[in-house]
């Protein structure tokens, strides 16, 4: 009897962006344990999973019907959002991933900054002076 050992999926340890090398961030990626399916992400291994798609007809009754009808059920594949990335790991070095939004969003991958931002130079802020008007005329106050 063989035992199997059964692995949930690749864990993404790093927060940010990975400080080690570009060798040893491929080597992570090319572990046995952290091998990515195609079309999945490389960052936390989410990748294709399988539902049903639901045909109906008919009206619902709350708007007047008869009610409504399951016509058919298929399966069907739901994909994961995946983007092409270009992603600053190590001191600058640069490779592109496969990364789904999910860690887009949630800070666990860096991206690429192709030109620093434009900055205003700094200047110094003066306090505006308060000119006193004089009114003068016929509506001047005594």
């Amino acid at each position: 009897m063989a035992i199997l050992n059964q692995v949930s999926g690749p864990v993404w340890p790093f927060t940010g962006s990975y400080k080690g090398s570009h060798n040893e961030f491929l080597r992570f990626l090319r572990h046995k344990e952290h091998l990515h399916v195609a079309r999945s992400c490389q960052v936390c291994g989410k990748g294709f999973s399988m539902g049903n798609s639901v045909t109906i007809r008919g009206k619902a009754k709350y708007l007047g019907g008869v009610g409504t009808k399951v016509t058919g059920i298929t399966r069907r594949k739901f994909k994961p959002n995946l983007q092409r990335l270009r992603v600053t790991i190590g001191h600058g070095t640069n490779t592109s991933l496969l990364v789904c939004t999910q860690c887009i969003r949630s800070g666990a991958v860096v991206k690429l900054v192709k030109l620093q931002p434009f900055r205003l130079p700094s200047v110094e802020k003066t306090k505006p002076v308060a000119i006193e008007a004089v009114l003068s005329g016929p509506r001047a106050r005594p």
